[in-house]
């Protein structure tokens, strides 16, 4: 009889520890650095909206909407935009690549998320890379380049100043207020030319590829 029972509480006790360390592992899943894979990692500037806008400065704001209607405008018009950004817009509904990615991976980490979800979400994220790597590819992607090397000079005096974190050419893509015209310009900050240019830009695609 004792020997039964101390059996039993060894047993009881070995499924205990496999419940542990399964908690163990799922937290550890759960808290993996997704943050070391977005932009504002590398370049502590991001593009997404809605993001906080300073205190309204009268000056500061004047100076903004001059810059906008007197040369954001015309640089804008100048870019020339890949159709595939309205695939990918499809697939984002409307919000940036990064936080697309991190939302869907931490919704895939969640304990709650069943089988069957986990399967969609990891369809949309192969679907998203799809996209964005056909608009590296893109001939007018590649046209762009030089585009966003100039905008980042031309209205670098409001870099930081009027929205938190965002760069001078960045506000000027805000007020334009077009989501789809944004994707190039976020895939430039993240990869620059092309996936194997920057190491945030490989180690995130790597990491997509092999989800």
């Amino acid at each position: 009889m004792v020997e039964c029972t101390i059996i039993l509480i060894f047993i009881l006790n070995f499924f205990i520890l496999l419940s542990k360390e399964d908690e163990i592992k799922y937290q550890n899943s759960f808290n993996r650095p997704f943050s070391s894979l977005i932009i504002n990692k590398r370049f502590k500037t991001t593009i997404n909206v809605p993001t906080f806008i300073y205190s309204i400065n009268e000056t500061i704001q004047n100076r903004v909407y001059q810059l906008y209607n007197t040369k954001g405008v015309q640089y804008l018009s100048k870019l020339k935009l890949p159709k595939e950004i309205v695939d990918l817009g499809e697939i984002l509904k409307n919000n940036s690549f990064e936080f697309f990615i991190l939302t869907k991976l931490e919704t895939y980490e969640n304990r709650n998320t069943s089988i069957k979800e986990k399967k969609k979400i990891k369809n949309d994220i192969k679907k998203a890379v799809y996209y964005a790597k056909k608009i590296m590819n893109t001939k007018e992607y590649k046209k762009s380049i030089q585009y966003f090397k100039e905008g980042e000079k031309e209205f670098s005096e409001l870099d930081f100043i009027y929205m938190e974190g965002v760069l001078g050419i960045d506000v000027m893509y805000n007020i334009a207020s077009n989501v789809h015209m944004r994707y190039p310009r976020e895939i430039y900050l993240l990869c620059g030319e092309n996936i194997g240019e920057r190491d945030i830009c490989r180690s995130l695609f790597n990491y997509l590829d092999n989800f």
